[in-house]
């Protein structure tokens, strides 16, 4: 499979996975891959790409914030990076500038964006420059340009493997977050693995965490089932291999002694009898082939009704404040 990937440009494949989403469609102007909403291109660049910004100007690029930055007190929804500063990894945080929903962060979630999708350390200071020439050549607004960096690696995992989980669990009415909102005093959950996704029986419709925090939506006052799922992605090589994928996602379960009912192992590019040895024992997979198909299986129910709806109680609970929040204190205006 390594020396397989090796020869084909995995950027199309991602094209073709994003396209079938139903989120993307293919862009009308060339040099971008992509065309979408602001609020999904946002979450793109939040979940699937650390690495990812919007272009600026030829000085700064915004960065997208993670769950951690918005949840903070004050928020944060954007920060700035010098262009010359981008090439060092991990990211400099930049500036913590905070900027009001009626001025740029609407502009961002708010009007359609154009994506360019970059292979993983394929990025500097001279391309991002680059690239803001090139979309005001085209007089496309370089803050409707976002740029993803995006890695497919059989050896390593993928955080684009852990935001199509995202997308696949909020289709089924999850709340989709990269943090446990929850802990208990008899019950250690993992906070190591890479998604949770919490389904209440108040819950309308599933939801990225990061759209109920920007006040983008809201979910509860509804009806669903109640479900509770973590998800550990992983790289395609070692998702059988001892204390990888499969068995981490077995051990999980297990040590969140029902709380969570279903576990997911979520990869690049599975072969059917990975995702046979998976399903056999009882855990979900989501992956996709070289054709952009997703492929889902769903997880056997390993919980404690009356454990995961008390955890799923108090979930609910926070996420109705967390909505208070949005609406009432957006960005601590004073």
């Amino acid at each position: 499979m390594f020396n397989l990937l090796k020869n084909k440009n995995y950027i199309k494949i991602v094209e073709k996975v994003l396209i079938k989403t139903g989120l993307f469609k293919r862009s009308d102007l060339e040099p971008y891959h992509l065309k979408g909403s602001g609020i999904e291109s946002f979450l793109l660049a939040s979940y699937a790409g650390p690495r990812s910004f919007y272009l600026y100007n030829e000085e700064s690029i915004l960065l997208p914030p993670s769950e951690r930055d918005v949840l903070g007190c004050p928020p944060i929804f954007l920060r700035m990076l010098k262009r010359v500063n981008y090439t060092s990894y991990p990211l400099p945080e930049g500036l913590p500038y905070l900027f009001s929903k009626d001025e740029l962060l609407d502009k961002i979630i708010g009007q359609d964006k154009y994506v360019f999708l970059a292979k993983f350390g394929a990025i500097d200071a001279a391309k991002i420059l680059e690239l803001y020439r090139k979309s005001k050549s085209l007089g496309v607004d370089p803050l409707d340009v976002l740029v993803v960096e995006v890695d497919i690696n059989p050896e390593r995992e993928s955080s684009f493997d852990e935001y199509l989980a995202g997308v696949v669990l909020r289709n089924q009415g999850y709340l989709v977050s990269s943090i446990s909102l929850w802990q208990s005093s008899v019950s250690i959950c993992p906070s190591a693995a890479d998604i949770f996704a919490y389904r209440a029986k108040d819950f309308s419709c599933g939801v990225f965490l990061l759209e109920i925090a920007i006040g983008a939506k809201k979910i509860t006052g509804g009806k669903s089932e109640e479900a509770a799922a973590l998800v550990e992605a992983e790289a395609q090589h070692r998702i059988l291999g001892a204390r990888h994928g499969l068995d981490q996602v077995k051990r999980y379960l297990r040590e969140c002694q029902g709380y969570f009912g279903k576990g997911f192992v979520s990869a690049s590019l599975a072969a059917d009898y990975q995702i046979k040895a998976v399903v056999s024992e009882g855990i979900g997979i989501i992956t996709f082939n070289e054709d952009g198909d997703v492929v889902f299986r769903d997880s056997k129910d390993f919980s404690v009704r009356e454990k995961q709806s008390a955890m799923l109680n108090k979930v609910s609970e926070w996420v109705r404040k967390l909505e208070e929040r949005a609406e009432k204190c957006y960005l601590f205006k004073t």
